[in-house]
């Protein structure tokens, strides 16, 4: 019988890049709780379509469950689960 080894679970830390939606990335800057992480958006998606990179702070972060993603060891980031690349599937 062949053993399998398992990989070790990632645990979320503060300054590791998350994928919140399609083209929606953002860094961790506190980690409040084991499953909740506050996140701060590298830009917003503006009412036109555009992309907003200064705004006010409230704009810019997010609270969020960790449950809810899964850590991508090839490209080092969080996306939500179910997602490939930049996509919701």
């Amino acid at each position: 019988m062949k053993s399998r080894k398992k990989c070790p679970k990632y645990l979320s830390a503060i300054g590791d890049r998350i994928l919140t939606a399609p083209q929606t990335f953002g860094r961790i800057v506190t980690i409040p709780d084991a499953d909740i992480a506050m996140i701060q958006f590298d830009n917003i998606l503006a009412v036109n379509g555009s992309m907003i990179t200064n705004g006010s702070i409230n704009d810019h972060t997010n609270y969020v469950s960790m449950n809810n993603f899964e850590w991508d060891a090839i490209h080092e980031y969080w996306k939500p689960k179910f997602a490939l690349g930049d996509k919701y599937v």
